[in-house]
């Protein structure tokens, strides 16, 4: 894909954001990783749309919809994260022996 978006630069840094947003992902900076996922595709959908049919727009839906999941993963992710964080400091708080 990333030798195909040359030659329209809003795609190339659509691209390049996501591929960043993976990077994190691998590194375990979620919170980084689902801002660039959602910046990713906040370039990249719209050009979708007005993206002419053929092999460039499969691949661009594509990849579309493999960062739409990793992001909602994430997010998922980051909520669990949350809510054990949560739990962890009302235990440490509730719990008391006598």
């Amino acid at each position: 894909m990333d030798n195909q978006s040359t030659s329209t630069p809003k795609l190339a840094s659509g691209l390049e954001i996501g591929s960043v947003a993976e990077q994190y992902m691998a590194e375990g900076q979620y919170k980084a990783a689902l801002e660039k996922f959602q910046g990713s595709l906040g370039v990249l959908v719209p050009l979708l749309s007005s993206e002419p049919k053929g092999r460039r727009r499969d691949l661009l839906h594509q990849q579309i919809q493999l960062w739409l999941v990793q992001a909602e993963n994430t997010k998922s992710l980051l909520s669990l994260t949350d809510m054990n964080g949560a739990n962890i400091s009302e235990g440490k708080d509730g719990c008391k022996i006598h």
